[in-house]
């Protein structure tokens, strides 16, 4: 939200026709700001959780292999538009609102993974 709220973005760093990906992380860290830097340094550690929670769930049940990938895919699919927007100029509105969409369904989708986990784990522990 700060991101989004107290910062101006600039609209001519890339050529009209889009910067490569390497022009963007290159823009992130070195022509950036402070929060765009900590913006993107979040997302990477965020797709890191998502493999170390695919890591934990490969020996579970089909339910939380199908819940954990489609959420890490969702996570992808936020940091690929996260990296798209920035490379057009932050212009393109669309590919923000990806950006929201991927992040809003993998956060809905790893919080039914925990409550699922916890009932599983709660009702294991009334067996015992």
């Amino acid at each position: 939200m700060a991101l989004n709220l107290l910062i101006i973005l600039p609209t001519n760093i890339f050529p009209a026709s889009g910067g490569s990906l390497t022009d963007t992380f290159r823009y992130i860290f070195a022509g950036g700001n402070l929060l765009l830097s900590i913006h993107f340094l979040i997302g990477t550690l965020i797709i890191a959780v998502g493999v170390v929670n695919l890591l934990f769930v490969i020996h579970q049940k089909t339910v939380y292999k199908i819940l954990s990938i489609i959420s890490f895919v969702s996570v992808l699919s936020a940091f690929v538009n996260g990296e798209r927007f920035v490379s057009s100029n932050f212009a393109i509105n669309g590919i923000s609102f990806g950006m929201a969409a991927g992040f809003l369904l993998a956060f809905i989708l790893y919080l039914v993974m925990a409550m699922l986990m916890y009932r599983d784990i709660a009702v294991q522990a009334s067996k015992n």
